[in-house]
């Protein structure tokens, strides 16, 4: 998925220019302006619950798992412990993501250059988890 992100990304650049505030096409989340248009709590509680509503099926099987061997306290721990690994990974996802981001920033003189040097990051990056799994896998496969 990282290659083909780069090879798009590369692929776009060549066919034409981006606009000059850098937008990426799509929508990564509410905006300022639809923020602004909530009009109550209770419409605010809905977006967020519509963000943060997701079935998470893993720990639905945990506590099913664990509601069969009566052992529901020890599945809902378990549930809660799978939550802040998520919580943690996302956390250091998000922030090597941003600090990847502004240590290309660093490097380009512009928002073309920064396309560049993120689209050379993704296939980079792409290439090298390749390279692994295949080494891993190679094992396996005698």
């Amino acid at each position: 998925m990282l290659v083909f992100r780069g090879a798009r990304s590369w692929h776009k650049m060549g066919q034409a220019k981006q606009a000059a505030h850098g937008c990426c096409g799509h929508a990564h989340g509410p905006s300022i302006q639809e923020i602004a248009t909530l009009t109550s709590a209770r419409d605010a509680v809905a977006l967020i619950a519509s963000i943060a509503m997701r079935p998470c099926t893993g720990a639905l099987f945990v506590l099913v798992i664990a509601a069969r061997f009566d052992a529901f306290a020890v599945g809902c721990l378990a549930v809660i412990t799978m939550g802040l690994g998520t919580a943690a990974f996302n956390l250091t996802v998000v922030t090597s993501g941003v600090a990847a981001r502004r240590l290309a920033g660093l490097g380009a003189r512009d928002h073309q250059a920064m396309q560049a040097i993120s689209a050379t990051l993704h296939v980079t990056g792409g290439v090298l988890i390749i390279a692994i799994s295949i080494g891993m896998l190679l094992p396996y496969l005698d």
